[in-house]
């Protein structure tokens, strides 16, 4: 169920509906959190303008996949440079 939400949200995104795709995101994220999950949750609602709840959301992404907690990274740091 949570890849089916995370695939929608993937939809929503692509067609400019971020704030669709962060509603899916929170759902996928509750059934089976994941910081991949995280990630793409932040990007969502930085893409919707809510800079500073998606800097909150990408700084829950713990290192465990370094590649992961480095996009999180970079996104706060872009997201601040705004």
């Amino acid at each position: 169920a949570a890849d089916a939400l995370s695939a929608a949200a993937l939809q929503a995104s692509s067609e400019g509906q971020h704030e669709s795709a962060a509603v899916y995101l929170r759902l996928a994220q509750d059934l089976a959190p994941s910081d991949l999950t995280l990630l793409n949750l932040g990007d969502a609602l930085i893409a919707a303008g809510l800079e500073g709840p998606g800097r909150d959301v990408l700084a829950d992404v713990t290192p465990a996949d370094a590649a992961t907690y480095a996009a999180a990274q970079l996104a706060i740091g872009q997201s601040l440079e705004r």
